[in-house]
């Protein structure tokens, strides 16, 4: 939340050494929801409404035929003082293949993260 978040941990500095370190199997790509480029932006300027309309919280981690959905941010914090919700799956490729394909579209339409330009 906007609220609670530390100003130096941002989703780009916790993920930046593993997507230095693994560029070959990590990306990053960050997903701006149309309305928030929109005459909408211009005219709403608090943060707690553009994480509404504009945070796009999807937290899937597949490894193989297994996937867990989370609500927890990939922060210190989130790991180890609280607690939170999530579902686990394992053995269905059929739901990891799906998940993946979506990961795949919202991709598509979002800008992927270069380490190495920082942009």
């Amino acid at each position: 939340r906007a609220e609670n978040r530390d100003a130096l941990e941002t989703t780009i500095s916790i993920l930046q050494p593993m997507l230095e370190e693994f560029p070959q199997q990590c990306t990053l790509y960050l997903f701006q929801t149309p309305m928030l480029s929109s005459h909408f932006a211009k005219l709403v300027k608090s943060p707690k409404i553009h994480e509404v309309v504009g945070v796009q919280h999807m937290k899937i981690y597949i490894a193989d035929d297994d996937c867990v959905l989370s609500g927890a941010n990939l922060s210190h914090k989130y790991f180890t003082i609280t607690q939170d919700r999530y579902f686990s799956v394992s053995n269905l490729p059929r739901l990891c293949n799906w998940y993946a394909e979506l990961i795949s579209n919202v991709s598509y339409v979002s800008s992927k993260w270069d380490p190495k330009t920082k942009t």
